[in-house]
């Protein structure tokens, strides 16, 4: 089953469906998601498409950089981010 949960994302509001029982690390992602945006926007990079695809890309990268012993987590955490991208990608079709 899913959820809907409200996310925002440079001061725009979406909602996304989760997962029943991750609405906690969807939040806590695109809280994440959102710090990394907000930094690319304050840098001078321009176009809501354009932060978000360099935002995550800069996440996958910090993710990969990482000690093996962490792949597994790493893992995990680049598959939430793909199921996250999916789920923005949606929400923006929407609007």
């Amino acid at each position: 089953m899913s959820v809907m949960v409200e996310i925002n994302i440079l001061g725009r509001n979406f909602q996304v469906n989760c997962p029943d029982g991750e609405e906690e690390a969807l939040k806590q992602s695109a809280e994440y998601l959102n710090k990394k945006v907000e930094e690319l926007k304050n840098s001078g990079v321009v176009g809501f498409d354009r932060i978000l695809l360099m935002a995550s890309l800069n996440i996958i990268h910090e993710s990969n950089n990482h000690s093996p012993e962490n792949l597994t987590q790493l893992n995990l955490v680049q598959e939430k981010l793909n199921n996250f991208g999916r789920i923005l990608d949606q929400a923006l079709n929407q609007h």
